[in-house]
């Protein structure tokens, strides 16, 4: 090499090494003004005003106590608690000196009121010792990662304490700037602990091997939360350079925390743990946690980029602000509190808390619920956190608002999350139940973008059909909380949850799956059993319902087999008043199992309430309410017992209470289940069980709330299922469906009657409704109005018994009346209103049929059906309400008839339909789910057996199809096509495939082109003639 050459190269080596040189931040078209991150310059006057109105001059002064308590923490005392304190201190204060209102006075403008405090710009004196005091704070902050620091000061998972200290810091130290103060030659020792903490942090996840590794575990909350932070502290810090040679590791650049940071949270937010729908798969407690950080992160850098997506490396990053499923995330919070406004606290989830609901992006549709609901919780416009967001929410606050209930209907179906909820109403006393079915994503096992499963993940419950009730003001069917990570397994077990246990069991252990096993094939299917999907929802305003299907037995395999026990809930909401849950379970045949239903109800053990055991089940009494659960076998009656079981309360003691257990062995059970709650000072109920051959059958007494009930379940449909006067006390009852709900008044006048896998309902001697095809039918009868569902195939639907004649017919398609009733047209939509007044009648949306669809390809759609009793001319407005995780999906065209979808993921797209007449009238929504990818492939139980996709379910397209075709299990090559048996050979009953058609998805092609005239020419013979 000639030596001229050699000086050159080395200077070229010093200049591009990245462990020397740190060049700012500055993109071009980013305005670098400060403030940054708390607000913008031009901010300033409304915000000013903003505190001096209710409910943000309230909130100001909430943050401004909470941070006084750090006046008595020493400046070094670094401990956890300490540093949280004084970080979150010098936020708060920081803003309050960045708005010039760093003093609070104290008036009395009503001689006999209560005294007025309100905020005032302080004296100079005064705003100089506030400067200085938070500048202190930033000169002695602990400027180590936490992560790569040993306890008690640090430890395996403190990264979460180092995101918010760093996010508390980083936002002060550019307040302050921002505002004006002088922080002389303590700015660059500020900057440089600032940096420290942040290179550090930084290099811990990078590097895992800098702090143990422990950065590996954390692929939940934990990265999202650090990689927000780190985007702020580069905002903070983005003219820092670092002086050469003090950076060897490359890792002080802001540059690289700030592209690192929108990876990671747009990974972990958009990709892994965040269902379509927006359901979070750490539950709300979780979500609230992470939103500490993930809040100031998202407003602040939206803000600074103009809304406007990123590029990173090759990726392009969407403004998590503005991102549609980050909406979607704020409305499924807002479908996750309990009456009083508390957080459900499912999976790792604390009792008794509040979300930030006024620091929601502004101008969502649902702005004034958000503002409705932050005004009525346990903490009324709740900011309190380990970063306080009181700042955030004054900043965001829109007096304009008026606050109202949310619109709609108060039911809600979360089917990507796995989240069921029946709500009465929005009021304190509502009845509430939430429901769970989860998988994949929303159970915690998500995939990155490449498709591969990211691990570990560990706050999932295992409670697969689990379910929550509240009425009355009282928390009365538990889920049983979380106390906190190390205490968790007392309280996250199946035998925790109010669901369905097998020999003892539920599914294994979710974090084990995911730690050990799922990572030796992150490709596969996860490993587990338990994987549970929501199906066949309903949501009238009579009844709402939803089914959960999945398999479990606690035994570890690769993948869910048919070897494991069926499971399938379906729960009901009857007059959105009570809760009927009609089970099925069953093994293979000559395989008896014992199956535990479970009731965990609020009382006896140490709870303030009382538990008392019944023939039928249990009742359990705790202060304003009561609930009963009555339990019925179809074979032989239950075992019942209770133990004694562990919760935690809102205020984070730990209490046991009494659990029902009803038991039953046997290959196949039917159970009904009623849990009715009341009010503890009316008349008890009474529920029995109904002696009914082939059935599972309760009746239950209110004689408070005039109502009689009966509930039957059984295995088959077809033949009739009387329920006689004598026995039931209702009048003479029956339909051939296989569950049946009959509601009646004391005087045995009828309110509802519900009956599934039906054609015909009769009560008190006369035939109600008549079908001709099998389904769900239903109605609701009021003087001078009915409501009625019809899920079947039925162009139309013949209606006796009225005692009125319906003049206009809601969401139907036509009315005709006859001397035999009222022949109702329908659509898709299935749920009409019948009215005795005459006047316009609403519409029904009909979204079309799904058309099939592969990622890339762009759909038609045609809500053209759609379709409205009065003829009158309709306008179309289309949502997307669920995607894959990572999708960039596009919907052309939403406010017609015909739009254009572009998937790009594969997996379930969900879109919603209302139309709306020239009245004003709207149709209910009408949801249409668009599968990218093909049967077997698209990451869902299309067939509802609790296997997904092949080769873990063959026969993927009906859950027959194992049982109807045994040879396909018997050791042997049936076909002699050289293979054996499911899946080596999914087709053995012929030779001409080697492979699964992924269209007839285990059916071989002659017995797909015989079995659908099979199955006409079976059900046939049970229909019955309008």
């Amino acid at each position: 090499m000639p030596r001229p050459l050699l000086p050159m190269l080395v200077l070229a080596w010093l200049l591009l090494a990245p462990g020397d040189v740190s060049a700012a931040w500055n993109p071009e078209g980013i305005d670098l003004e400060r403030p940054r991150l708390l607000f913008r310059a031009g901010d300033l006057a409304g915000i000013q005003a903003r505190v001096e109105v209710e409910p943000w001059r309230s909130v100001a002064l909430e943050m401004l106590a909470r941070a006084e308590a750090s006046s008595g923490v020493a400046l070094d005392d670094h401990s956890i608690a300490s540093e949280r304190i004084k970080s979150r201190a010098a936020r708060t204060l920081a803003f309050l000196y960045a708005i010039d209102r760093g003093a609070v006075v104290e008036e009395r403008p009503d001689p006999f009121g209560a005294p007025l405090r309100r905020f005032v710009a302080g004296s100079p004196e005064q705003q100089q010792a506030l400067g200085d005091r938070i500048r202190d704070l930033l000169v002695s902050l602990y400027p180590r990662s936490r992560l790569a620091v040993p306890p008690p000061l640090g430890g395996w998972d403190r990264d979460i304490s180092t995101s918010e200290e760093l996010l508390n810091w980083a936002s002060a130290y550019d307040a302050l700037l921002g505002a004006g103060y002088d922080f002389g030659a303590s700015r660059a020792t500020i900057e440089e602990r600032l940096a420290s903490l942040a290179a550090e942090l930084y290099e811990n996840y990078v590097h895992p091997e800098t702090a143990n590794g422990h950065a590996l575990d954390h692929q939940n909350n934990h990265r999202s939360k650090s990689g927000a932070s780190l985007v702020l502290a580069a905002i903070a810090l983005a003219e820092y350079e670092a002086p050469p040679g003090s950076d060897p590791n490359g890792v002080r650049d802001p540059a690289l925390w700030l592209e690192y940071g929108l990876d990671q949270v747009d990974l972990v937010i958009r990709h892994v743990t965040v269902a379509g729908d927006g359901a979070y798969a750490e539950g709300p407690f979780y979500w609230r946690f992470s939103s500490q950080n993930l809040i100031p992160f998202a407003r602040a850098w939206d803000r600074l980029v103009g809304g406007r997506s990123w590029r990173v490396g090759d990726l392009e990053i969407p403004s998590l602000w503005r991102h549609p499923l980050f909406s979607r995330l704020q409305r499924w919070m807002l479908d996750m509190t309990l009456p009083d406004g508390s957080l459900a606290p499912f999976d790792d989830g604390n009792p008794g808390l509040s979300y930030y609901f006024g620091a929601v992006p502004p101008g969502l549709p649902d702005a004034a619920a958000f503002a409705w609901r932050a005004g009525r919780s346990p903490a009324p416009w709740n900011t309190d956190g380990n970063v306080d967001l009181g700042p955030d929410t004054i900043v965001l606050g829109d007096a304009s608002v008026v606050p109202a209930e949310p619109e709609g209907s108060p039911t809600a179906f979360y089917v990507e999350g796995g989240n069921a909820v029946f709500r009465s109403d929005w009021s304190e006393q509502a009845v509430a139940a939430l429901v769970l079915g989860e998988n994949g994503t929303a159970a915690l096992f998500g995939r990155d973008r490449a498709g591969l499963g990211v691990v570990p993940q560990s706050h999932e419950h295992l409670e697969p059909g689990a379910f929550l009730l509240h009425a009355f003001g009282e928390r009365l069917a538990l889920d049983p909380g979380y106390i906190s990570f190390p205490q968790r397994a007392a309280v996250n077990q199946p035998q925790h949850h109010n669901m369905i246990l097998v020999d003892g069991r539920g599914p294994v252990d979710f974090l084990a799956s995911s730690f050990f096993f799922w990572r030796n094939d992150l490709a596969a299917r996860p490993p587990t059993d338990g994987m549970a999907t929501l199906s066949d929802t309903l949501d009238t305003g009579f009844l709402d319902a939803v089914s959960v299907t999945a398999r479990y037995d606690g035994t570890r395999v690769a993948a869910p087999t048919l070897a494991q026990p069926l499971v399938r809930r379906r729960f009901l909401f009857p007059d959105h008043r009570y809760l009927v849950v009609a089970d099925s379970v069953e093994t293979r045949p000559g395989e008896a199992r014992t199956f535990t239903w479970l009731v965990h109800g609020n009382g006896g053990g140490s709870s303030p309430g009382s538990f008392l055991p019944l023939p039928t089940g249990g009742r359990w009494t705790r202060g304003g309410a009561r609930l009963d659960g009555a339990i019925a076998f179809d074979a032989g009656a239950p075992d019942f017992s209770s133990s004694t079981e562990v919760h935690e309360e809102p205020d984070r003691s730990v209490l046991t209470h009494s659990a029902l257990r009803a038991s039953g062995s046997g290959e196949r059970l039917r159970s009904a289940t009623i849990l009715y709650p009341t009010r503890s000072g009316e008349a008890e109920p009474v529920a029995e069980s109904l002696p009914l051959p082939g059935a599972a059958a309760l009746r239950l007494v209110d004689p408070e709330g005039d109502r009689r009930l009966v509930v039957a379940h059984r295995a088959g449909e077809g033949s009739s299922l009387v329920l006689p006067s004598a026995a039931t006390g209702l009048r003479d009852a029956e339909t051939d469906g296989s569950l049946a709900v009959f509601d009646a008044r004391a005087d045995g006048t009828l309110r509802i009657a519900y009956a599934e896998r039906a054609t015909r309902i009769a009560y008190g001697g006369a035939f109600i409704l008549e079908s001709v095809s099998r389904g769900r039918i239903g109605i609701s009868l009021q003087e001078d109005r009915a409501e009625i569902v019809a899920e079947n195939a039925d162009p139309a639907l013949l209606v006796r018994g009225l005692d009125f004649t319906p003049r206009t017919a809601d969401h139907a398609c036509s009315l005709t009346t006859t001397t035999e009733g009222p022949i109702v047209g329908l659509g898709r939509e299935r749920r009409v209103v019948l009215r005795a007044d005459a006047g316009n009648s609403a519409p029904a949306a009909d979204p079309g049929v799904a058309p099939v669809t592969e990622p890339g390809q762009r759909i038609g759609l045609d809500g053209s059906a759609s379709c409205d009793a009065d003829g009158d001319p309709l306008e179309a407005r289309w949502e997307l309400v669920s995607a894959p995780p990572g999708s960039a999906w596009s919907l052309a065209g939403a406010d017609g008839f015909r739009p254009e979808l572009l998937t790009d993921v594969v997996g379930p797209y969900r879109l919603r339909l209302v139309v709306t007449d020239p009245s004003g009238a709207e149709s209910l929504p009408a949801d249409l789910v668009v599968y990218s990818g093909r049967q077997c492939r698209n990451g869902v139980d299309d067939d509802l057996d609790g296997l997904f996709d092949h080769p873990e379910d063959p026969g993927c397209a009906m859950p027959e199809w194992p049982i109807e075709n045994p040879r396909c299990s018997n050791g042997l090559d049936d076909d002699g096509d050289g293979l054996v048996d499911h899946g080596a050979d999914p087709q053995c009953l012929g030779p001409h495939s080697l492979r699964e058609d992924l269209v007839t998805c285990g059916l071989g092609f002659e017995l797909a082109l015989v079995l659908p005239p099979l199955l006409w020419l079976q059900r046939s013979r049970h229909r019955r003639k309008v």
